[in-house]
């Protein structure tokens, strides 16, 4: 390219970020820069001035709506075209209306606009701004975002022009020499000539020449070296040099992370509803030669024109903390659960890499599903409960940095034993305010063995006062069960124990159901379960007592076997033994009599 050519129009765009720390408690997201650059001053201070110019008639950073006055960016000379907001054909835009602009579409200018004061990077920012690049004719050479070193001195002038856009630096051109920026850390470019990615002019690394591309190059330290770069497909077009007025924006949004992760997205609809990724999520602290993210940053604007030139103007500057992208796995642990046993998830939560650090602890809820009731949840400095089938994690620790996990949670269920045979179970993280839109949501499927699981509850029916009152000490059993059949039908009896006397007659009620999933066998498919009563030693079996019906729900006629053997009572059940159709009545009963002895 021609030396002039070279000379071509060169924007570095780089944000103010005011930092507003607030305790962590209170701090959710924080807008750290409103700026429009549309009215007759900023509201923010900023360093204008000239960089580089082979002609010394550059014109500096100016305000197109601007009046002068106390305005840190001065106003653009009122001769200066075109004019957007007006009629007269001539500048100042109207208030309101009005852009930064930073050089007009005349050859051999260079001008720069950085902020004094370092700003902290320690929770990250995403920056949104609207660019313009128009009525250049030919048009050249882009626009760029640099991030510099907070920890050094400001710079006073912008890196080279032409291929270099004011971030790089320029050797052994002959005419245009410079240095890259002063503190340069990393400089993003919306190259529209294409000369950014190409390694000539004393730029280091780079596939070559490149029209309409996104591009990163790296730090001073690592002499500007290129790291990445995307070119844009035809449809995608943010220099529109044959207009002559100020076309419809093209927005930008970038994200820094407080670790390190960067992220260019564009939305070339001008309505910042439909961003698209065009630098994916990298970290630009692990390419060679850039070294950690400084502590502090700052940020600028730059540009110039040679040969070949375009309007360059900035609009609608916002920036804040980045907020915090949570991030949560759930797991089984082993290859599923068995009913009547108990289940065991791991539950991980989170900050991602993309996001910024959590201000505010985290909150951990998880819905238990039907099949699923509550044992215990433990994890370090994680502290949990339940209420009903919500289960509630609050973790305890300091707020998670970006890319950092909180221990994990060790979750334990029972498992009904005739739980659904596949179990999905879905869990939420968010903020403990619920500042991070919708969270993040993590969902475990696991089969379930369903298991048969017959259960028994013994009631007292009635005493029959046979003996002489009062008496010795003997008692009628107490019979304790689990769980409380309240809302069965069929039970009758109190559990209970009633006084007893010598010679009294006890008539006992036992009732049963099969709550499990499968139907229930004995120790050979020719038996059924077998239901025991032992009976204390205060108690003598009346011969002949018991009766036995089975069974309902599902129906059957099937008799009931009865044994004794010593003090204890025995039946078997049918065989097989079907789960309850109806889990809320039982399926059989059978009573029988006891001497109090």
């Amino acid at each position: 390219m021609p030396s002039l050519a070279r000379r071509s129009l060169a924007i570095v765009f780089a944000l103010l970020v005011v930092s507003v720390l607030l305790s962590p408690a209170a701090r959710a997201l924080v807008t750290a820069i409103t700026e429009t650059f549309t009215n007759t001053t900023t509201s923010q201070a900023f360093v204008s001035g000239l960089g580089f110019t082979t002609t010394g008639t550059s014109n500096p950073a100016c305000l197109t709506a601007g009046l002068g006055g106390t305005s840190t960016i001065p106003a653009c000379p009122t001769t200066l075209n075109p004019n957007n907001g007006g009629t007269s054909g001539s500048l100042p835009d109207l208030s309101g209306l009005g852009t930064l602009r930073l050089t007009t579409n005349q050859t051999n200018q260079a001008s720069f606009v950085i902020t004094s004061a370092p700003i902290p990077t320690n929770q990250g920012i995403e920056a949104l701004f609207d660019i313009y690049s128009y009525g250049g004719a030919t048009g050249a050479d882009g626009i760029a975002f640099m991030v510099l070193d907070g920890t050094v001195a400001a710079p006073t002038a912008a890196g080279a022009t032409g291929g270099s856009l004011g971030y790089a630096q320029e050797v052994g051109t002959g005419c245009c020499d410079a240095p890259g920026i002063a503190g340069g850390y990393f400089g993003v470019a919306f190259d529209d000539y294409g000369n950014f990615s190409n390694p000539t002019q004393g730029r280091v690394g780079g596939p070559g020449f490149s029209t309409r591309t996104v591009a990163i190059r790296g730090s001073a330290a690592s002499s500007y070296a290129y790291v990445t770069g995307l070119k844009l497909p035809v449809a995608e077009v943010f220099s529109f040099p044959a207009d002559a007025t100020r076309p419809p924006p093209i927005d930008v949004r970038i994200t820094v992370s407080a670790t390190g992760i960067v992220q260019v997205d564009m939305d070339f609809t001008g309505t910042r509803t439909a961003y698209q990724s065009v630098i994916p999520a990298f970290n630009i602290t692990t390419v060679s030669g850039q070294g950690p993210l400084p502590s502090s940053v700052r940020f600028g604007y730059a540009a110039s024109t040679g040969a070949y030139t375009n309007f360059h103007e900035i609009r609608n500057f916002v920036a804040t903390t980045i907020a915090p992208t949570l991030t949560l796995t759930k797991v089984h642990v082993g290859t599923g659960f068995t009913g009547n046993k108990n289940g065991v998830y791991t539950l991980t939560a989170g900050a991602s890499l993309t996001g910024g650090p959590t201000t505010q602890s985290i909150i951990l809820t998880d819905t238990l599903p039907t099949g699923e009731t509550y044992v215990s949840a433990t994890g370090t400095t994680w502290s949990c409960s339940a209420a009903s089938q919500v289960v509630t994690c609050l973790y305890q620790g300091a707020t998670l940095a970006s890319g950092t996990n909180a221990p994990a949670i060790t979750l334990t269920v029972a498992v009904a034993p005739n739980a659904p045979t596949s179990i999905t179970n879905t869990a939420n993280v968010n903020a403990s305010d619920n500042t991070v839109a919708g969270g993040a949501n993590a969902s475990d499927t696991v089969a379930v063995t369903d298991t048969p699981y017959v259960q028994t509850y013994k009631r007292i029916l009635s005493v029959l006062t046979k003996g002489p009152t009062p008496a010795p000490g003997a008692t009628a059993q107490t019979v304790t069960y689990t769980p409380d059949p309240g809302s069965l039908t069929g039970v009758s009896g109190t559990a209970t124990a009633l006084p007893g006397y010598p010679g009294d007659v006890i008539t006992y009620g036992l009732y049963f159901l099969n709550s499990g999933g499968v139907t229930a066998y004995g120790t050979t498919t020719a038996l059924g379960p077998a239901l025991s009563d032992p009976l204390s030693t205060h108690l003598t079996y009346v011969a002949a007592s018991q009766t036995a019906t089975c069974c309902a729900n599902p129906s059957s006629s099937t008799s009931l076997t009865f044994t004794q053997i010593g003090q204890t009572l025995k039946w078997v059940l049918q065989s097989p033994f079907p789960p309850a159709a109806t889990a809320s009545a039982i399926q059989g009963s059978i009573t029988y009599q006891a001497t109090l002895q």
